[in-house]
């Protein structure tokens, strides 16, 4: 007999457990959610999910539109603030990504241009993989840098900030972030 997977979920974690996590399914705005596991049940395969908190920090991905998982699917790329943070304004936001096999936090590099809604627009480099893009803002203004994950070295420096890259990146959509928050 086939089972749905609200009901897997209850005969697995328990009625009160799965009514208790509702709202925190899809909280992305401070947690990140890593799969580690799969659990056999009834002839179907249910996705164990482990909950990764930083309780110092709002830690948060970004726009919906990006692809924050490395392609090695080994990182997952996240902004991190202070939990007292509440603007942008002269507050820089850590840039780094969670190891998903062991849940920590590495930062990379830190930006001047972020906001709650999207981010500094952080992601992978599409061509270079083990680059991350984001925005920035320094002494000559906006820019875009381009860093590599594993020295915290920037490797480019663009200087415009980057809406969005074409797959080849041979093209970069810019925007007046000025005008935003």
């Amino acid at each position: 007999k086939a089972m749905s997977i609200k009901s897997i979920l209850k005969k697995t974690i328990g009625a009160e457990r799965l009514s208790n996590m509702k709202g925190q399914v899809f909280h992305i705005a401070c947690k990140a959610k890593l799969g580690t596991k799969a659990l056999e049940i009834d002839n179907q395969y249910l996705e164990e999910k482990k909950l990764i908190e930083f309780p110092k920090y709002h830690t948060f991905r970004g726009y919906y539109d990006l692809n924050y998982l490395s392609a090695d699917k080994t990182k997952f790329l996240v902004h991190r603030l202070p939990i007292n943070a509440n603007n942008n304004k002269d507050t820089s936001c850590e840039i780094g990504y969670i190891d998903m096999m062991t849940g920590d936090f590495r930062k990379v590099a830190e930006t001047h241009a972020w906001c709650w809604q999207q981010g500094s627009r952080l992601r992978w480099h599409p061509v270079e993989h083990n680059c991350i893009i984001f925005n920035d803002a320094d002494q000559d203004g906006y820019c875009a840098k381009i860093v590599d994950v594993d020295s915290g070295k920037c490797v480019q420096k663009i200087p415009s900030p980057l809406y969005d890259v074409t797959p080849d990146f041979g093209y970069g959509l810019t925007l007046n972030y000025s005008r935003l928050q």
